[in-house]
């Protein structure tokens, strides 16, 4: 029996990585009543994270990682080769505790353990610059998604 993408221990992360990001407990600098998040989304030409989140000024995101071999594997990528040319003001890793160590961790990311159903700030991230045309063609893709590109929208009141 294969295992769907929706049943693994990386989409349940990235789910409640996704909660997370949204909580005003956590007291983030990018937390907003209206922010938002997104799981595992695609998006042409930009390297995304499982989770991305904004409240229109600040964006913040999370990489998850269920392995060492699979945090290894994010050293060649792009947005840490050229962290200015990324997304995210502010970066995350959450992964089983102990997979990934503090002291391994790219200067300025963040770091989240899961443990007994739960997730746990281990070391907050620092802001760094971030690629604001980037976080748009992330917006751009969700609207789009959600079907709220091609609209018009009034919100001038009539009288």
């Amino acid at each position: 029996m294969t295992m769907s993408k929706t049943d693994s221990l990386h989409y349940d992360l990235c789910r409640m990585a996704a909660t997370w990001i949204r909580q005003p407990k956590n007291k983030e600098k990018w937390h907003s009543p209206y922010n938002l998040s997104t799981v595992e989304l695609v998006c042409y030409g930009v390297c995304l994270p499982d989770v991305y989140a904004t409240n229109g000024e600040i964006s913040a995101i999370i990489e998850v990682k269920t392995s060492h071999s699979d945090y290894e594997r994010d050293g060649a990528k792009y947005s840490l080769l050229k962290p200015d040319r990324a997304i995210g003001d502010f970066r995350y890793y959450l992964c089983p505790e102990n997979i990934i160590k503090i002291d391994e961790l790219p200067p300025y990311w963040g770091l989240l353990y899961y443990k007994d159903g739960k997730i746990k700030k281990i070391r907050s991230a620092i802001r760094q610059p971030c690629d604001r045309t980037l976080d748009m063609f992330v917006l751009m893709s969700i609207m789009r998604r959600e079907g709220l590109l091609g609209k018009t929208y009034n919100y001038r009141k009539q009288e």
